[in-house]
């Protein structure tokens, strides 16, 4: 039997943002759903972060996550078994209140999972692991170490993976106590990595425009075989276009609609037509991209040789930074801090 894992869904991502909302259900109508059907899959794994707010819904995020996914996967008879991720959790110390356990069980089809449980689909005993907190997290090593379960599906923060591409997270749990395990499929890392029997699964889709270096997608996991499957999502919201006169294809040759309602950075590397330039950037208008941002290299300020590459999202620029700091011992631990606040400040009106 084959089952669908997916994992940090996320909805409600960006203050809400309609814009990304639309793309991640997309993905769902248009890639996902259609996949269960033709393989007649009917048992999906979310590994957690169903939603994006930890301290309160947007009913309009909630009704069209109801109607476009909740109401289409009952009415194609998919059971689903959600685990609580850390931004489901209302306190950061405790699983007890959560938007999954409070939300989803509406869904008979739904069950939801804010302590450790053992689940038995087709034969096959699985753990099924949510956040790990102060509260929980001895109940949850003891219960881990006793379990007779040979896979374990959890929203893990282990020390030592990627939380950045390039950054391993430090601070975390260890990994040995999951040792024990023929495999352990993973979210809460949006990066998609594997180390020994551990595999981080990242994202369905993307989310920053760092994202645009990484691969996205969902999987398939074999219970027999224990094979898993990546099936990629080629779909991508964000979009980095390198403008070169020599290099550009005819303007009449692109297919500027493949960019509407997307967030698209033009690096302007060589501009020596500027009627053909003009044309191009024309096109890109008329495909009503959600947003354009222009990055002209082609011009130095005589009065600096320090400019900054613009042609690189935030978390990379500021990771490049703290690299060449002198005075830092612990630069990953620098980044991580970083990186927790600047998704923070994602989630602030």
């Amino acid at each position: 039997m084959k089952i669908a894992v997916i994992n940090d869904t996320h909805f409600g991502i960006r203050n809400d943002s309609d814009l990304f909302l639309n793309y991640f259900i997309e993905f769902f109508r248009d890639q996902f759903f259609p996949y269960l059907k033709e393989n007649k899959i009917d048992t999906i794994i979310h590994l957690g972060d169903f939603f994006d707010r930890r301290k309160y819904i947007n009913f309009n995020t909630l009704n069209r996550v109801t109607n476009e996914v909740l109401i289409p996967l009952k009415e194609m008879g998919i059971q689903m078994h959600c685990l609580v991720g850390n931004h489901d959790t209302y306190y950061k110390n405790t699983n007890r209140v959560n938007s999954v356990c409070q939300l989803l069980p509406a869904f008979d089809n739904i069950k939801t999972y804010g302590e450790f449980d053992v689940i038995n689909i087709d034969g096959t005993e699985i753990a099924m692991v949510p956040w790990i907190n102060d509260s929980n997290e001895k109940d949850i090593v003891k219960q881990l170490k006793k379990c007779k379960a040979t896979i374990a599906c959890g929203h893990f923060e282990l020390t030592g993976y990627e939380v950045l591409r390039g950054v391993k997270f430090d601070g975390g749990m260890s990994d040995e106590v999951l040792s024990k395990f023929e495999i352990v499929l993973s979210g809460h890392f949006h990066l998609k990595s594997s180390h020994k029997n551990i595999y981080y699964l990242g994202t369905q889709y993307q989310m920053l425009f760092s994202d645009i270096n990484e691969a996205k997608g969902f999987h398939v996991f074999n219970l027999k075989s224990r094979e898993l499957e990546y099936i990629q999502n080629r779909n991508c919201i964000f979009h980095r276009i390198f403008y070169d006169d020599s290099a550009t294809p005819k303007i009449d040759k692109i297919d500027f609609s493949q960019y509407e309602n997307k967030l698209v950075k033009i690096i302007v590397q060589r501009k020596t037509n500027p009627a053909t330039y003009e044309k191009f950037i024309d096109g890109i208008n008329s495909a009503n991209a959600h947003e354009i941002s222009i990055v002209d290299e082609t011009f130095v300020p005589d009065d600096s040789n320090d400019v900054a590459d613009l042609s690189v999202d935030t978390l990379s620029f500021i990771e490049k930074e703290i690299d060449q700091l002198i005075d830092v011992k612990n630069k990953d631990e620098l980044k991580k801090m970083v990186h927790d606040i600047y998704f923070e400040s994602l989630d602030n009106d």
